[in-house]
């Protein structure tokens, strides 16, 4: 398991290493990040060389299936990885690619709707958390959200509960 340095939980991540995962959560830096997924992806290889089982990956951006197919050290073992990526920029980075790893979208699914739903609500209520230890209010605040999807949809409606003025911003 390979965290994201802006958004992992030291719980969840203490809770993972006890049940016997390899958790690693690089500093906060783009390059560390990739650095450490390419070394995760390196040491999955090894395992594989050992035990010549299949890899399964649940990409969170699409940064697994990018390193796989951009370096040429892994060409030799995208036959034994299948990916599940689980956001829409993922899918639209892999979309323009000549896959080689068979990719399963889950981007836009039941599940990461709810979850969406969810995400949006806490974001939301932790905006909401923030101004009012400011002594600020949202009624009537200007808000820009960048992106409309599962997530971006929840958080401006809460927003707008809230009377807020919201300016969505949406790519594709």
């Amino acid at each position: 398991v390979v965290g994201t340095p802006y958004g992992s939980n030291s719980t969840a991540a203490a809770a993972l290493a006890h049940a016997g995962m390899d958790v690693r959560i690089p500093p906060l830096s783009v390059a560390d990040y990739r650095r450490e997924v390419e070394k995760a992806l390196d040491d999955v290889i090894a395992k594989h060389r050992k035990n010549g089982l299949p890899v399964l990956v649940l990409d969170d951006g699409g940064l697994v299936t990018e390193i796989l197919h951009a370096k040429a050290k892994y060409a030799p073992y995208r036959s034994v990885f299948k990916v599940v990526e689980q956001t829409t920029g993922g899918i639209l980075l892999a979309e323009k690619q000549a896959l080689e790893v068979p990719v399963v979208n889950v981007a836009r699914s039941q599940s990461k709707q709810m979850e969406g739903i969810y995400i949006g609500r806490t974001v939301a209520m932790k905006v909401m958390q923030a101004l009012r230890q400011s002594g600020r209010a949202l009624k009537g605040s200007r808000v820009v959200v960048m992106g409309y999807g599962f997530v971006g949809v929840a958080l401006v409606s809460e927003l707008k509960k809230e009377g807020a003025r919201v300016t969505v911003v949406e790519t594709n």
